[in-house]
């Protein structure tokens, strides 16, 4: 189906877009919220063991016990929601990646019915920007109604990209265009630590600030008097900023407008000014981008993994542009590129007819061709560019509201291919946040296969706009997938029948805006009546990087030796699989009779003492308490052979639950060792070894001097 256009009367021949007035500037400033990061852990104990017991006199003993255990720093925070549930100060806040593995190790405790990070909940992860919601409808879900429907919207999909990553702050975007606005309040601070970028327009008057190429990528602005010779009068266009803006404008900052990737860096490159930019200019900017060297210029120390054009003229892809994105590539740049704004066949129109770029056409918010956009073949996909007045309300970004020089910072909507091409940018910089191993091919592979179908009325096919229209949430799963795993936290655990709930936990190394679910059959030696788990299917939801496969244990009266439960993982659901199994892929419970004795090494210490060593640990005992039981001991240098430094043993009388040891070892004998470690070895036949049986002692060598003397020559 198509629709009657208006056309458009002038169109930018170099810089490709159309103007609406500015908007007016945000309100004011709000406190920005703090990183999503975790410090803290929720541990829910298991139901009738000593530390459960022990908690509810002494909750700080928690984190004490679980701290000597796993060798972590835990403090005591507060209790959780329920009985048996405490909440643990982690040593330093952390991503919820790495909050999940600590958590998995505290979680082998044999006191531990499961442990999981303290993490914030959100509906989804939707900027407070107070333009984004009712003005950005190019960054927004898409919402197919029906022809020219009001309620349309093609956007970008940029909530559920956002669930995974905000973006890394070590990859850096380049934005070859006019330069920048440094100090706007949705752009300062995002460029890479003392390097904003470089000037490489070489002729004083197109440049506009008095001077050549240097270090100063500031936009001074480009407006056009008639005297210049070069066209009709217009305004400073600011363009540099507003396709910056749309690639990483600020997030969360209680200003303005939001980009795509909140967190990469934007390093900003004026190959633009007056009356447009030479083509050497560009093409010298283009190789500086990716690091390479340019005559006469310091070498950018900050490469660029992505680079944004939204410039352009007509012909065919020169050598020299040609051979500097070939060159770019080379070194593992993407360049994304903007097909043009002459409503004609973009093979006439470098660079969007070069070779080794991605050239993106230009949609509207009811997914039509934008009246203005070139298309073709040589298209891979589209992005949201506007199409204001009469069919949306244009891309919002940030520029300045002086006229010439920058004044006051301000907010526009513009439409052009040059603000869908900035779309794709800030989205391929969010996939190789996640996947930074992706190549050029695979990149352009994946936005290709996840974009959203042009709706059927619309005047766009995949021979005249690429693909389809890019999709963030699509397009960053896609490359999350393919680096995402799924492992147990452990391979085994042993506990005693007594134990209640266990916990077996699994953990992704990369979130998912989806659910992931992962079959598991159950084996082993114990039967129905032991336990209450079967085969079944667990599924990690969407956001969350972890879960635990739980289940009962029945508490009999019958004497019988020990038994295993053995869980093995299936392949994760999804076609392709959602994430990869890495590590051991089954996990075995080793469950004792009530009447056996489950031994393991609860707190330990080492602390100076003169001339010695102090060192103190315990040592649990959980079940079979009715009898008595033993368990042999070493103490050991680390050292490249361990040295045994002492040797003992632990004797339990019935009821006992735990025993303290002490000893004191000469500094002499440990040497230079960094560390000892205490162990656990043949338990009495009425008890068997748990899953911590061994400690490692750091020394702190940072208390001790070795004075040498002073030979003079």
């Amino acid at each position: 189906m198509s629709r009657t256009r208006v056309p458009l009367i002038a169109l930018a021949a170099l810089l490709l877009l159309a103007l609406v007035a500015p908007a007016a500037a945000g309100p004011v400033r709000q406190t920005a919220p703090a990183a999503d990061l975790v410090d803290q852990l929720i541990v829910g104990l298991r139901p009738g063991g000593d530390l459960a017991a022990q908690s509810q006199a002494q909750p700080d003993q928690v984190a004490a016990q679980l701290s000597a255990e796993t060798g972590l720093s835990l403090s005591y925070a507060a209790a959780g929601p329920a009985p048996d549930l405490h909440v643990l100060q982690l040593p330093r806040a952390m991503t919820t990646a790495e909050a999940a593995q600590l958590a998995a190790q505290v979680a082998t405790s044999p006191s531990v019915a499961y442990a999981e990070p303290n993490v914030r909940l959100y509906p989804a992860l939707i900027p407070s920007d107070p333009r984004y919601a009712a003005e950005m409808w190019h960054l927004q879900p898409v919402n197919p109604v029906g022809t020219s429907n009001p309620a349309n919207n093609y956007g970008v999909n940029m909530p559920p990209a956002w669930d995974i990553t905000t973006g890394n702050s070590n990859l850096v975007v380049a934005v070859i265009d006019t330069g920048g606005l440094l100090n706007h309040e949705d752009l300062a601070g995002r460029t890479p630590a003392g390097n904003s970028g470089y000037d490489f327009v070489s002729d004083p008057f197109v440049g506009n600030d008095d001077d050549g190429r240097d270090p100063d990528p500031s936009d001074p602005g480009d407006w056009v008097e008639i005297s210049d010779g070069c066209g009709v009068p217009t305004d400073s266009s600011w363009h540099g900023s507003h396709v910056a803006g749309t690639i990483g404008a600020s997030a969360n900052n209680g200003k303005g407008v939001v980009g795509v990737n909140w967190a990469s860096r934007l390093l900003h490159l004026r190959g633009l000014g007056k009356c447009g930019g030479t083509l050497n200019d560009i093409a010298a900017a283009v190789r500086w981008a990716a690091g390479l060297s340019v005559s006469g210029v310091p070498d950018n120390p900050n490469p660029a993994r992505v680079i944004n054009m939204s410039l352009g003229g007509g012909g065919s892809c020169s050598i020299t542009m040609q051979d500097a994105i070939n060159a770019a590539v080379a070194t593992g740049a993407v360049v994304v590129v903007a097909a043009g704004n002459s409503d004609q066949n973009v093979s006439n129109f470098q660079p969007g007819n070069c070779n080794n770029v991605i050239t993106v056409a230009a949609t509207d918010q009811d997914g039509y061709k934008a009246s203005y956009s070139n298309f073709g073949s040589l298209v891979e996909l589209s992005a949201p560019g506007g199409d204001s007045p009469l069919y949306d309300t244009g891309v919002l970004s940030t520029v300045s509201n002086g006229t010439t020089s920058p004044t006051t910072d301000g907010y526009a909507a513009y439409n052009g291919t040059s603000m869908a091409s900035p779309h794709v940018a800030g989205i391929v910089s969010l996939m190789l946040s996640v996947n930074p191993g992706l190549s050029n091919t695979e990149v352009l592979d994946i936005l290709q296969d996840t974009v959203t179908p042009f709706p059927g009325y619309s005047d766009c096919s995949t021979s005249t706009c690429g693909a389809g229209i890019v999709n963030a949430g699509n397009a960053v799963e896609e490359a999350a997938r393919r680096v995402r795993t799924l492992a147990l936290g452990s391979a085994a655990q042993t506990v005693s029948e007594t134990t209640g709930t266990v916990s077996i936990p699994l953990s992704l190394s990369v979130v998912s805006n989806q659910n992931i679910s992962v079959p598991y059959t159950v084996s082993g030696t114990a039967g129905g009546s032991d336990h209450d788990l079967t085969n079944g299917t667990l599924t990690i939801p969407a956001g969350a990087t972890s879960a635990n496969i739980s289940f009962n244990l029945v508490n009999d009266s019958v004497t019988e030796p020990a038994e295993t439960i053995i869980v093995t993982l299936g392949t994760p659901g999804g076609t392709p699989p959602r994430a990869t199994l890495t590590g051991p892929t089954t996990h075995t419970v080793t469950v004792i009779d009530s009447g056996t004795s489950l031994l393991n090494i609860g707190t330990a210490s080492v602390s100076e003492n003169g001339s010695n060593y102090e060192v103190a640990f315990t040592v649990t005992r959980q079940g079979g308490l009715s009898s008595t039981a033993s368990v042999s001991y070493t103490i050991e240098a680390d050292l490249a052979t361990d040295v045994e430094l002492l040797a003992g043993t632990v004797n339990f009388a019935a009821s006992e639950t735990s025993k303290s040891v002490t000893a004191t070892i000469a500094k002499s004998e440990v040497g230079t060792a960094p560390a000892l470690i205490v162990s656990l070895s043949s338990p009495s036949s009425s008890a068997v070894l748990g899953s911590n049986t061994s400690a490692r002692l750091v020394i702190d060598l940072d208390q001790f001097f070795l004075f040498l003397p002073i030979i003079r020559r």
